[in-house]
């Protein structure tokens, strides 16, 4: 984006002379006042003390005020116009900052609508990928069926049981994100706003090694593996 590079270094510049002068306005008031603390104390001087401090004396430190305070307003005169050449820098380059950012955005829009279009597959395969389990629960869901179904043979009052089988949390996350295998809204918002994922995911990026939990992964890291 050249136009905004431009501009920033047009601000870094003109940022830099405001901040030297900003330091001269400073150096200017402690001047001016210790100037104003100096002549008023002649004329105090002048009007009560015996030893009279000379007309001369007093109007060469009111015209050192005045030269200083001169020179602050010239000062302020100064930053004032630094600040005005930004702004006319800026309104002359912002268009142009418009089109870059234009331009930007709209290549972001076609290359997230094509990503969109392949988390679409990604999604596809993971449901297929959970289908997959449906045929091994199905398998033991028959053969408990199975045993059930021949034990009431035997005793009508047998009560059914099913045995438990492994479980997963698939989408909610009322147990913590790293503990869901299907991806929270959470997770895709860092994912997208902030580029972030959870430290396993991090971890399985670096490694293509895929741990159980972000616990996991500190322990892994706390151990130096």
């Amino acid at each position: 984006m050249k136009s905004v590079q431009k501009l920033e270094t047009q601000e870094a510049k003109i940022n830099e002379k405001v901040v030297s002068l900003l330091s001269e306005k400073e150096a200017k008031v402690a001047e001016i006042q210790e100037l104003k603390k100096s002549y008023k104390g002649m004329l105090v001087d002048d009007a009560v003390s015996d030893a009279k401090t000379s007309q001369k004396s007093i109007d060469v430190e009111k015209t050192k005020i005045e030269k200083a305070e001169k020179e602050l307003s010239t000062i302020l005169e100064r930053i004032e116009a630094l600040q005005d050449a930004y702004k006319k820098n800026l309104s002359e380059l912002l268009p142009d900052v418009k089109k870059e950012r234009d331009a930007a955005v709209g290549k972001a829009q076609k290359e997230m609508t094509a990503m969109f279009r392949d988390l679409r597959q990604y999604k596809a395969e993971y449901l297929l990928a959970v289908k997959k389990i449906n045929a091994v629960y199905r398998k033991a869901k028959e053969a408990d069926a199975k045993y059930h179904e021949s034990g009431r043979k035997i005793d009508p009052q047998m009560k059914t049981q099913f045995v438990n089988l492994p479980t997963l949390n698939l989408f909610a996350n009322s147990d913590g994100d790293d503990k869901v295998i299907g991806i929270t809204q959470a997770e895709v918002d860092r994912a997208i706003t902030s580029g972030s994922v959870p430290l396993w995911v991090q971890h399985f990026e670096d490694t293509g090694e895929v741990l159980a939990s972000d616990a996991e992964v500190r322990t892994r890291q706390a151990e130096g593996k």
